[in-house]
């Protein structure tokens, strides 16, 4: 039997949370029901989701945010609650707050459509966010609230069926400069080989330092694990790297679809194409041109550009199924407080897309250039951030690219980094 959820009124924001925490966590079947008497005369397990509690049945006060179908600034009080603070505070004794409120206000993204300052390149701020401000970026917190919640249940109803899941590992490649020389116009490989030479690295001359796909394949292969690669196609902005015209550069061609053949393969729509749904079918086409299955269905946007709403209408638009964005390049953490793959939220229209989207919580980036790590302090950042996943058994994401795998330049030394990433993610997994 489903555990019976009461509720005196039902809508697309508790379907929503309810089914990420329920459902897409923890694997608890459940229904809902706003009929007070049949939630009364139900003898299996149940829960109470409401303002007040009636009868000693399990009770979980109902902060009215919930119930909303508005965008405005909040002002929920907040609570500690295991050594950090948490909003949406009520008198509650299973928890000192709303956790599906709070969850839902985080997993929604809801801060981000308010008033906020960007970034110079017109990104939400991770040091704006509520998970940043009060503590707790680096955890999965819906997860562990999830967690929580199920013991209590347990504890009062140890027949309630849940589905136990595993730790997963999901590694993933943006590729924005697939080669070093060998995409650059006669030109621009003349004055980097120049500068290569003058620097006395004559290396160079034997092997393309980019061109690091066969290592990668290699070390995935041996940890057994699926890959995503996402490819730059779009080169029309400062911030674009991609080489020109990608029909007629048949090495970048044959790259992809070298890739193709052992791991998928995604579009990185470029700097221009986050505000430009034209431009960004296009890339699609493009990509989808060099592949032989001819169809994109995932997307991570170059440069992290991620704005709420448009750039989640645009990938809907363009027939993209799964986006993988969600995680910011200053800091690394869960953005939306998740481990767990969800649906985007539309805010504005109050209804659960088709979109899937997949938080990564580290970029090699931000260990390097944002945070200012060093290698063995980046290899600590990433551990402790698997060790988070791990204890709720979520899926943890990486992002790295081609290039910082390199062993060249400014990141030598760095390969270690990703391969004990592999090593104790690998170490994880064997412990389900």
């Amino acid at each position: 039997m489903p555990l019976l959820v009461y509720s005196p009124s039902i809508n697309q924001r508790k379907s929503y949370i309810f089914n990420h925490i329920l459902v897409d966590i923890l694997g608890i079947e459940y229904t809902f029901t706003s009929n007070k008497e049949a939630f009364i005369q139900y003898t299996e397990a149940k829960l109470n989701y409401a303002p007040f509690p009636f009868g000693d049945e399990l009770h979980l006060a109902q902060h009215p945010f919930i119930d909303e179908k508005t965008i405005q600034i909040q002002h929920p009080t907040f609570v500690k609650y295991e050594n950090y603070n948490v909003p949406f505070a009520l008198k509650n004794p299973l928890f000192p707050f709303d956790i599906f409120s709070a969850s839902f206000y985080l997993l929604s993204r809801y801060e981000e459509y308010l008033p906020n300052t960007k970034d110079s390149h017109n990104r939400y701020q991770a040091t704006n966010s509520m998970a940043f401000t009060h503590g707790f970026l680096h955890k999965p917190v819906i997860d562990n609230w999830a967690f929580s919640l199920l013991t209590k249940l347990k504890q009062r109803y140890p027949n309630l069926k849940s589905t136990a899941r595993k730790f997963t590992f999901i590694p993933t490649i943006d590729v924005d400069n697939p080669y070093y020389l060998k995409t650059e116009t006669f030109l621009r490989k003349y004055v980097k080989i120049s500068k290569a030479l003058i620097k006395g690295n004559f290396r160079i001359l034997k092997y393309d330092p980019y061109d690091t796909y066969a290592y990668l394949k290699n070390l995935h292969q041996q940890y057994n694990l699926q890959p995503i690669f996402f490819f730059l196609v779009g080169n029309t902005h400062l911030y674009d790297t991609a080489p020109a015209m990608l029909d007629y550069n048949a090495s970048y061609k044959l790259l992809i679809k070298s890739i193709e053949n052992y791991a998928q393969v995604g579009i990185h729509p470029s700097y221009h194409s986050n505000e430009n749904g034209t431009a960004l079918t296009a890339e699609i086409n493009v990509l989808a041109s060099a592949l032989s299955d001819k169809k994109i269905e995932i997307a991570r946007q170059h440069y992290l550009k991620l704005n709420l709403p448009d750039t989640y209408k645009n990938l809907l638009n363009a027939a993209i199924k799964h986006d993988y964005t969600m995680g910011y390049a200053s800091h690394t953490g869960f953005r939306a407080s998740t481990c767990t793959p969800f649906f985007w939220y539309d805010l504005q229209n109050e209804i659960i897309s088709d979109l899937t989207l997949h938080p990564f919580a580290v970029m090699d980036q931000t260990l390097k250039k944002y945070l200012n790590l060093n290698s063995h302090e980046a290899i600590i950042n990433t551990q402790n951030l698997i060790d988070e996943v791990k204890k709720v058994n979520g899926t943890f994401i990486s992002l790295w690219h081609n290039e910082t795998l390199s062993d060249f330049g400014t990141w030598k030394s760095w390969r270690k980094v990703y391969e004990e990433m592999l090593e104790y993610a690998h170490q994880n997994q064997n412990t389900n």
